[in-house]
């Protein structure tokens, strides 16, 4: 057992209390070549809490096996009903009821190579998504455009619950502004606003490139990836705070107040769906517990203290990539 993922499976709870060196970051940002941002919507007649435990526990394990992956992340959500994230006059609030979304995955692949690998061995896990997916939309990012501005986590690897309040925000920009345009304008002038802010707990932004669903994308059969130009998002954020004290101070802060006046100039619509819960099955190229055994069994084994559970023999007997 390698020893970042020996450090994985006892998650060391003082990750950081302060913005992390970028050559030290838990999210490998400048090690990660490309990434697939993917919103999604489940099945039409699934449950919520059939679609998370299929997810989690089924779907995720499988795709965490598959060789080629660098990390691998879902953000389970809840439905952007308004209210966490302030309006602005010129700016769009919340998507359309057949435009909610219900999770988030994010594939990291630390090369070219790596993400072929991963294509050529996914035929298995897209004809699974059928049993849980009604839409997944696979953006793309070039290398080195997602960036952490800060990540104040205890534990960069969570399974399940947590204390913080966090949001995914999608991101479209106006018309006639050009997505390299709006790519800088977060990256260089809004988001190092927010990142000033320590109320925030975690900042990272990932530009978008044009939604590109050609033959080349693995296919999922039964499952919708439809996505009309006016619908994509050219950016997203990944947002955290303690607590929604912090949160609403936020909004009222400095930090946010003085990009109101920029922001309707390249942003045509925000939407900020609630995280419920974040599993990560594959950090830093390494399988985690969750990865091995699925969320449930591997928050169960650390509730219990089984240590036997989590040794390099036991594992074995559960795979691991090619």
């Amino acid at each position: 057992m390698s020893a970042p993922y020996r450090w994985m499976l006892m998650q060391a709870p003082n990750w950081t209390d302060a913005v992390v060196d970028r050559q030290a970051h838990p999210n490998h940002d400048e090690e990660i070549e490309t990434l697939f941002y993917t919103p999604l919507r489940r099945r039409r007649g699934v449950s919520q809490s059939l679609f998370d435990n299929h997810w989690k526990n089924a779907h995720g394990p499988l795709c965490a096996r598959l060789p080629g992956l660098y990390h691998y992340v879902q953000y389970h959500l809840a439905h952007d009903e308004g209210g966490l994230w302030p309006s602005i006059d010129g700016i769009d609030r919340g998507p359309r009821e057949e435009n909610q979304l219900d999770g988030v995955a994010i594939l990291a692949f630390a090369s070219m190579d790596d993400r072929q690998t991963w294509a050529e061995h996914s035929d298995i896990l897209m004809a699974d998504e059928q049993n849980a997916f009604e839409e997944t939309i696979g953006y793309e990012t070039n290398a080195g455009a997602s960036t952490t501005f800060l990540d104040r986590r205890s534990n960069p690897a969570p399974n399940g619950d947590g204390n913080e309040v966090s949001l995914q925000v999608l991101l479209k920009k106006q018309d006639g502004v050009a997505r390299e345009a709006f790519h800088d304008y977060l990256l260089e002038d809004l988001l190092p606003s927010f990142a000033d802010s320590d109320l925030l707990t975690r900042l990272r932004a990932h530009p978008l490139e044009a939604y590109d669903n050609s033959e080349d994308q693995p296919p999922a059969p039964n499952v919708s990836h439809d996505a009309p130009p006016e619908e994509q998002p050219q950016a997203a954020l990944e947002i955290s705070f303690e607590d929604r004290v912090a949160l609403n101070n936020f909004f009222d802060s400095p930090a946010y107040t003085q990009t109101v006046g920029t922001q309707p100039e390249y942003i045509r619509q925000i939407d900020a769906f609630p995280v419920r819960n974040t599993y990560t099955f594959n950090y830093g190229g390494e399988m985690t517990l969750a990865g091995h055994r699925g969320s449930t069994t591997a928050r169960d084994i650390r509730q219990i203290g089984a240590v036997n559970q989590m040794d390099a023999e036991t594992l074995e007997k559960f795979g691991s990539p090619e």
